[in-house]
């Protein structure tokens, strides 16, 4: 097996986590040729802008998000590099074979690999340990891969009209919480970004240089704040509280769309649109106050969007498709 990943701060940080397995630059001579040598491969997004692969090659893709906001209908991924595509639901499966006309069976309920992480767990604060929570808003307007802009963008990292980073700091302060603000890679990033008392602002960069990752993170969080993006789906294998922070909803529907008709009908939290309904729902959910409701609503999601028991493993399960299709391949005895 050979890892390759996209730059070098990647590979050092690849290079700390996987163990006597050869990591290389995905561009170099060598992350190639491992490459067009491989009988299969894996991937979250494609390879090398998805060109047509080898009939001699099986492309496994382990899409990185379970859709909630419409795909795009006809990715050249989907067409070139997607023989296996791994889903955590029968909902899901039926979703993407649809919009991208994939053969019926084509997605394989396994779960997701990464999602192994979301285990639930207990978790204990204190005073110099408060509560954490994450907060994951997706782009409006792309700056990296597919460029698109969808919904409203309100101008700041948050995507809540009028938010900024020093009244959500003092807000957490005043909630005795601390916020961490995962940024989307696809989104542009503040020119400047201060140290605060209760909120910090993490890239992908950020993490790797923490020697953390953003689904570690997740694991460790008391609550998730999201809007349009699928990470809700994932974390519902926490069992932990969310909230939904969407202040465009009728805007997002009407330029990129969801695949629910009725989406807050579906989520498994409340949807706040200002910042004083965002920490008046954050100390709710901490206190545990209506927690009841929602936390029958977020069985209800997770029996709809995973299969799955949580205590199982989905990296087992992807091991033995790759092992499955090396032995189609004579390549295992």
């Amino acid at each position: 097996m050979t890892w390759l990943i996209r730059d070098a701060a990647s590979i050092e940080a690849a290079g700390r986590a996987v163990v006597d397995q050869p990591v290389a630059a995905g561009r170099s001579i060598a992350g190639v040729w491992a490459y067009l040598r491989a009988p299969v491969v894996l991937h979250t997004h494609g390879f090398y802008g998805s060109p047509r692969s080898s009939r001699r090659k099986t492309s496994i893709n382990l899409w990185h998000g379970m859709p909630v906001k419409r795909l795009n209908s006809k990715p050249l991924v989907a067409r070139h590099q997607t023989d296996v595509l791994t889903v955590t639901s029968g909902l899901h499966a039926r979703n993407i074979e649809n919009e991208w006309k994939l053969s019926s069976g084509v997605c394989v309920v396994s779960g997701l690999p990464r999602n192994d992480l979301l285990r639930p767990m207990s978790l204990s604060r204190d005073q110099n340990n408060p509560p954490m929570i994450v907060w994951m808003p997706t782009y409006r307007n792309s700056v990296f891969g597919e460029i698109r802009r969808d919904g409203r963008e309100f101008k700041n990292v948050f995507q809540l009209p009028g938010a900024s980073m020093q009244d959500i700091n003092a807000r957490a302060a005043d909630a005795g919480v601390r916020v961490v603000l995962k940024l989307h890679p696809m989104a542009p990033e503040p020119e400047c970004i201060p140290n605060w008392s209760n909120l910090q602002v993490l890239n992908d960069v950020d993490l790797r240089r923490q020697g953390t990752t953003t689904y570690r993170l997740l694991a460790r969080s008391d609550l998730l704040i999201t809007d349009h993006s699928s990470v809700w789906i994932d974390y519902l294998l926490t069992g932990r509280p969310m909230i939904f922070s969407i202040a465009d909803l009728d805007e997002y529907s009407d330029t990129r769309g969801h695949y629910f008709p009725d989406l807050p009908a579906v989520l498994p939290g409340p949807i706040v649109r200002d910042m004083s309904a965002l920490f008046a729902a954050v100390k709710s959910a901490l206190a545990g106050s209506g927690e009841d409701a929602w936390r029958v609503r977020r069985e209800e999601a997770r029996s709809l969007h995973h299969h799955h028991e949580v205590r199982t493993s989905s990296s087992q399960r992807v091991a033995r498709i790759v092992e499955r299709q090396l032995r189609s391949r004579s390549l295992l005895t």
